[in-house]
């Protein structure tokens, strides 16, 4: 009985100092995680504002506008405003959850980029393959400049402006429907952005 009393207390303190290890080794690498995920989306932003040359130069408020529980993020280059970004989540994906970062002004979509996906190499992840001599992703180039009633897959609708991606056109409809929808509720936000007064500051 003392054998297994001193295995179990033996293999309880292993685990416990497992644990404690881990969490030292968390709280010290969870802020620059934070860090590297809030540069991530904010290169996301400006990509999706003013593409990949100009991204960078885009300048963001210090606080995101809240509105019916999204963050829109207002952007400006040369101290003017180009418009706002805001990222949803689809859960209609191939693999799972996928997030869009999404950039508009008034009524047209500046760009749409894609921050995580679980979706199958090859084919659905291909929605942010950028092609050899591009600068950005095929697919995602064709919401540019698109008002939001046109945004739909071609094989879905007549009249649809989106190119399905070859082979993973469950992944293209999650990506085309979610955009539509959150586009078209950005058309009844952007009003509110432009009143906002707390805005004015920038980074």
């Amino acid at each position: 009985m003392n054998i297994y009393f001193r295995l179990s207390l033996l293999l309880f303190l292993i685990c416990a100092i497992a644990a404690g290890a881990l969490a030292i080794v968390n709280s010290m690498t969870y802020q620059q995680i934070m860090q590297n995920e809030e540069s991530k989306e904010r290169i996301l932003r400006g990509r999706a504002l003013a593409g990949a040359e100009k991204g960078p130069q885009v300048v963001f408020d210090d606080k995101p506008v809240r509105i019916n529980e999204t963050n829109y993020y207002i952007g400006r280059l040369d101290d003017e405003i180009v418009g706002a970004t805001f990222t949803t989540v689809t859960n209609q994906g191939y693999g799972g959850p996928i997030e869009i970062v999404i950039g508009m002004n008034d009524d047209r979509i500046t760009g749409v980029m894609i921050k995580s996906s679980s979706e199958t190499p090859g084919l659905g992840a291909n929605a942010s393959a950028v092609k050899y001599g591009e600068s950005e992703p095929w697919f995602l180039a064709q919401f540019k400049n698109l008002e939001p009633e046109h945004v739909s897959l071609k094989k879905d609708d007549p009249a649809g402006a989106i190119d399905a991606i070859t082979a993973a056109t469950i992944t293209s409809r999650a990506i085309t429907n979610a955009v539509r929808e959150e586009a078209k509720e950005f058309e009844s936000v952007w009003p509110q952005l432009l009143e906002q007064k707390k805005y004015v500051s920038t980074n």
